[in-house]
């Protein structure tokens, strides 16, 4: 079957013609080879119209879109898997291309988006965090060594950036913090923590500790059990507390380390001039068997 295109005038098969409902025959009067000739002529004037149009309309437009997608939300999902599947490679390089001529532009973008939805990307993160628990745990203990790692390269590269973020952060939200702090300085693990952070900025003044070897809450932990909760010298019980002291002292080079660490009573440890006495000396002194 055939007809006769109506700019060309030339007889063509109907496979010439593209399909169009509003015509009896069901093919568009003009074949594809005029249409396509005619839109080339036509290009900007075919923009500047759709954009008219799009301006005028947009209310309209976007509730039909919307319309649409809900409706055939299934059939769009598909053949979109299906397109990105035939196009990986090219949809990869078009990125990004895309992404290296707009860096500035995306990272202004996703600047903007993180400062508008702060509240609803803090959820979503703590969610998923909530969901995905035992891998982040199982990783953190698998990966220990390699994170640790990581973390340390990553302070000493950034360094001055942290330190002012971090001035930033406690300008904004000094007052969190403190009723942060002061709620956990009240638990047990918090008042343990502090007791060592204490202990360690006095000791790091003297002490010549190698980085990373200072004793942790958990040496603190098992220092207790081993002198069975009870003090060094006059073995009175550490159940209503303790204090932590060097078995060398920090002024006569002793480290900071977990071996170089004792349990002491307030009385034994407050007691004059033990700071700089080494443990058969202090006893001397007070008249206790070492």
């Amino acid at each position: 079957m055939d007809k006769i295109c109506c700019t060309c005038k030339i007889r063509k098969y109907y496979t010439e013609f593209y399909k169009s409902k509003s015509r009896k025959d069901g093919y568009r009067a003009e074949c594809k080879q005029c249409g396509k000739e005619y839109y080339i002529r036509t290009i900007d004037k075919v923009i500047e119209r759709t954009k008219q149009y799009r301006k005028l309309n947009k209310p309209k437009i976007d509730e039909y879109v919307k319309k649409y997608n809900k409706l055939n939300a299934l059939k769009i999902r598909e053949r979109t898997k299906e397109y990105k599947l035939l196009n990986a490679l090219s949809i990869r390089e078009s990125n990004k291309q895309y992404r290296k001529l707009n860096a500035l532009k995306i990272k202004e973008s996703n600047k903007q988006y993180r400062l508008d939805n702060a509240d609803r990307i803090r959820e979503v993160k703590k969610q998923h965090h909530l969901d995905n628990s035992e891998h982040y745990k199982q990783y953190r203990i698998d990966n220990a060594d390699k994170i640790k790692e990581n973390m340390k390269q990553y302070y000493l590269e950034n360094a001055d950036k942290l330190k002012e973020n971090y001035k930033k952060y406690y300008k904004l939200n000094a007052t969190t913090i403190k009723e942060r702090l002061k709620k956990n300085n009240q638990t047990e693990h918090g008042k343990l923590v502090n007791k060592v952070r204490n202990h360690k900025r006095k000791a790091l003044l003297k002490a010549n500790t190698p980085i990373g070897k200072h004793h942790t809450p958990a040496d603190i932990i098992l220092k207790l059990k081993l002198q069975k909760g009870k003090c060094v010298y006059c073995e009175k019980s550490l159940k209503n507390g303790y204090q932590i002291d060097h078995f060398i002292p920090a002024i006569k080079n002793g480290s900071n380390e977990a071996w170089n660490i004792q349990l002491l009573c307030k009385e034994c440890n407050g007691s004059g001039g033990k700071g700089s006495k080494l443990p058969h000396e202090f006893a001397h002194q007070h008249g206790m068997l070492f």
